[in-house]
């Protein structure tokens, strides 16, 4: 099996959903996105629920405290954050 890396940092970031249950049983989806190359946690961020807003959201947050938006993205179910070049 063959992973596709991407070959330099910031050139590709990967977004996750991921659902868990809180001690309290509250459940919670977490939006994590990592630098392809590095593979370096950008952030994470929980949610009641998360939806399409809420992954272009974050994108945009970690963008703006990292070193800015990389040329790629590639987000969780069939969200794209399509970045300018």
């Amino acid at each position: 099996m063959h992973r596709f890396e991407a070959t330099m940092p910031n050139e590709l970031w990967q977004s996750d959903v991921t659902h868990w249950r809180l001690a309290d049983g509250t459940e919670v989806e977490i939006c994590s996105w990592l630098d392809d190359h590095s593979r370096y946690l950008l952030g994470c961020t929980a949610f009641r629920h998360v939806d399409g807003d809420d992954v272009v959201a974050t994108f945009c947050a970690r963008a703006r405290r990292t070193a800015g938006r990389p040329p790629r993205s590639v987000g969780v179910a069939a969200v794209a954050v399509r970045v300018a070049a």
